[in-house]
């Protein structure tokens, strides 16, 4: 009776510590849904595929309105682009080609003011080049 409650307190030793495990139990690689990487972008890489493009397959909640809605749609209401600290409206990364992005980062409004100043209720969308050296 002995050697059998202690084969079976050996299992439930084995099993525990194999189900507490440090391992993630899937290949599925985790993202930051604040910031789009390189290898994110290379991933998806279509022949001149825009920013904008990009932004809307990996992150689309980036490109919607983040102030209450209103009658009228305006761009006032989308964050806006700041590509290697300059600032530009959203549009502009119709333009831009995902080759000569090294990352893109959201920025909410709080920290967007924080580091730019007022002006940027909605966001930034903070994108740095490859030819920024970052």
């Amino acid at each position: 009776m002995y050697k059998l409650r202690l084969f079976f307190s050996f299992v439930f030793l084995i099993i525990s510590i194999g189900c507490a495990s440090g391992g993630t139990g899937s290949s599925a690689r985790r993202t930051n849904p604040d910031v789009i990487t390189r290898l994110e972008l290379d991933e998806i890489s279509q022949a001149n595929q825009s920013v904008y493009e990009a932004i809307g397959r990996l992150r689309v909640t980036w490109l919607r309105p983040r102030t209450p809605a209103s009658i009228q749609f305006n761009s006032d209401r989308l964050p806006k682009a700041m590509i290697d600290n300059q600032q530009f409206e959203l549009d502009f990364l119709h333009q831009l080609r995902i080759e000569d992005v090294q990352e893109l980062r959201f920025v909410n409004a709080r920290d967007a003011t924080f580091r730019w100043g007022t002006g940027f209720a909605n966001g930034v969308i903070e994108v740095t080049s490859r030819r920024s050296g970052n």
